[in-house]
């Protein structure tokens, strides 16, 4: 017979479950495919910090497209690839609308954001595991378990927002 501590702390896991598994399904199917025109690509180039005085500083650089109702980070080959005014296929996520993938029609070159790859597919798939694991070994790892539930409900609502 199963204590009713562990039915409730299964019936809790079973919340955060579904808020990971709602997480992936958002990153993994694509509702909406939208054309669009880029209206801008921004390049920003960070400054180096004064106090490291390394001879071999790089520069880094990060490439942003506008378009009509999204604004993206993406690679800088996609960006030297596209130019402004140029049509734009953005594949939408199913529930939150978040860009998933994009595609430039004009070459064909298609890249996926791979920020958003992070929190909505690795990061809360590694959060569930570690709540099922906790599960099994309750009394040891109950830290893990808060803290794997927290990420996940911190992710879910800047998915959100």
């Amino acid at each position: 017979m199963v204590s009713e501590n562990r039915k409730k702390q299964l019936l809790y896991n079973c919340f955060f479950l579904l808020i990971g598994f709602l997480i992936i399904y958002d990153y993994s199917y694509y509702d909406k495919i939208k054309h669009e025109k880029i209206t801008k690509i921004t390049v920003q180039r960070d400054v180096p910090n004064h106090y490291n005085r390394s001879h071999n500083e790089t520069r880094k650089y990060s490439y942003e497209i506008y378009t009509e109702h999204n604004n993206f980070y993406c690679s800088s080959d996609f960006a030297f690839s596209v130019n402004e005014r140029e049509d734009i296929i953005i594949y939408e996520s199913a529930l939150f609308g978040e860009v998933n993938y994009y595609e430039a029609t004009k070459n064909g070159t298609t890249e996926h954001n791979t920020f958003r790859e992070f929190y909505g597919f690795q990061f809360p798939l590694c959060m569930l595991m570690a709540i099922v694991i906790s599960y099994f070994f309750l009394s040891k790892l109950y830290v893990i378990d808060l803290v794997a539930k927290v990420f996940l409900l911190v992710n879910l609502l800047y998915v959100i927002f």
